[in-house]
């Protein structure tokens, strides 16, 4: 075999050592990801790109991978979204849609993002070559994906319509949504621009496309509870009637970053507790004026109902501790908070200023945590206030930012949890 045959045959068959060092630049600029350079099953994959199990890159035996190094050692994939980071260009390309150009006008959409001081150029156009070469390496697997995969479904069903019927609509091209002039990459100012543009994008069209944000989740902190929260399945479920309003505000609470789903689960107990002491109250007047000598001593009734009617109005920052002191919630908060024990038993420092003192320690029993439930009720008040303020730059706030929502994400679980908790306690 000559030397030219040799190295025709490394090109057509290039090796895991090889791929890792043509690719080297795409590994190092996209170190902060799980991405993964293998071989599996007898075929050599890039594994998690974007940090996303949903979607592979496959490099065959015969790819030509000095095309792929090409494509990929100046790409960016960034967890937090359907896109790619074009570091030579700086261009900044979200994932869309394959769409007939001439029947959608947004595809001739283009205008300027001035966003602090500087000057982003905006519009849909044509995929570029790269991020097509990556969606012809992608293979997909939506069964694992809560990312629509990156959107890669829609130009892989494309792709294959067109194979099927063996006839291309010059009409319809795939399209990419383009942030232009970013010239590196930095996390939170990226996810400032797409909030931003998102809005602005929604309230001048309301049937524009949005920029969907992905929270990475931290696998380290364990976000869900377990499967059974009794240990089982019931046979039988006795349904009681709930409020709309709050089964609404659960829905809400489902979905979101860790910031918008503590927020509704904390609304979930501060709407609970307030018809809790209202029903109370009503409850202790029923008895009052129902008493067999309520005409003998009027005076003291209508004191009494004054009282009562007093206490059915308590300060915001003592209606919550009432209810969960009266839903006797300690086991289940030292259940949950057992599972990142850390988050609550270490001080958090949050960007932004706002600064968590450990509420619990490892190690207490139930009645510890009933003397420290005072506490915790503060501080997710606290976390509340400093969240809702987040934008009010005068004082400790919590800003959006990654890394607060992996600090956060913690606090939404257990009070996701609480808060299911309290709305099944309300209808016994």
């Amino acid at each position: 075999m000559t030397q030219d045959n040799k190295q025709s045959l490394t090109a057509i068959r290039p090796t895991l050592t090889t791929v890792k060092e043509r690719l080297k630049a795409f590994v190092d600029l996209n170190n902060n990801t799980p991405c993964i350079i293998e071989t599996k099953d007898k075929e050599i994959k890039i594994t998690n790109p974007w940090g996303d199990k949903s979607v592979t890159l496959d490099i065959a035996q015969d790819s030509d991978i000095e095309a792929i190094a090409e494509t990929l050692n100046n790409v960016f994939l960034p967890p937090l979204y359907s896109a790619i980071w074009h570091k030579d260009t700086h261009d900044l390309e979200f994932i869309f849609t394959p769409m007939d150009v001439k029947k959608n006008d947004i595809s001739q959409r283009k205008f300027t993002f001035k966003n602090h001081g500087k000057d982003h150029v905006c519009e849909y156009a044509e995929a570029s070559p790269r991020l097509l070469k990556i969606i012809e390496l992608a293979d997909i697997s939506p069964v694992l994906s809560t990312t629509d995969c990156r959107n890669i479904v829609r130009f892989k069903m494309h792709n294959w319509l067109e194979e099927q019927l063996d006839k291309k609509n010059d009409d319809v091209k795939p399209i990419s949504f383009w942030v232009r002039n970013i010239a590196k990459w930095d996390e939170d100012e990226i996810l400032q621009i797409a909030t931003h543009l998102s809005f602005y994008m929604k309230y001048y069209d309301t049937k524009s496309p949005y920029i969907g944000i992905h929270y990475p989740i931290n696998e380290n902190i364990a976000t869900k509870p377990p499967q059974y929260r009794k240990g089982r399945f019931p046979e039988t479920i006795i349904s009681r009637n709930i409020d709309d309003n709050i089964l609404h505000l659960w829905h809400a609470s489902l979905k979101g970053d860790a910031a918008r789903r503590f927020l509704y689960s904390y609304m979930i107990i501060e709407y609970v507790s307030t018809f809790y002491m209202k029903e109370t109250a009503a409850a202790h007047i029923r008895d009052i004026i129902s008493a067999p000598d309520l005409l003998d001593d009027l005076a003291t009734a209508s004191e009494k109902i004054m009282g009562a009617v007093l206490e059915s109005k308590p300060d915001d920052y003592d209606k919550i501790p009432i209810i969960l002191k009266a839903a006797n919630v300690a086991a289940l908060v030292r259940t949950e908070t057992k599972r990142n024990i850390k988050a609550f038993t270490e001080p958090t420092d949050f960007i932004g200023g706002f600064a968590l003192d450990a509420i619990f320690q490892d190690g207490w029993n139930v009645k510890e945590y009933e003397k420290a439930m005072s506490s915790f009720c503060k501080a997710i008040r606290d976390i509340r206030n400093a969240l809702s303020h987040a934008t009010d730059h005068r004082g400790a706030v919590i800003s959006p930012t990654v890394k607060n929502n992996e600090l956060l994400q913690p606090w939404s679980t257990l009070m996701s949890v609480l808060a299911e908790e309290i709305i099944l306690w309300s209808r016994k």
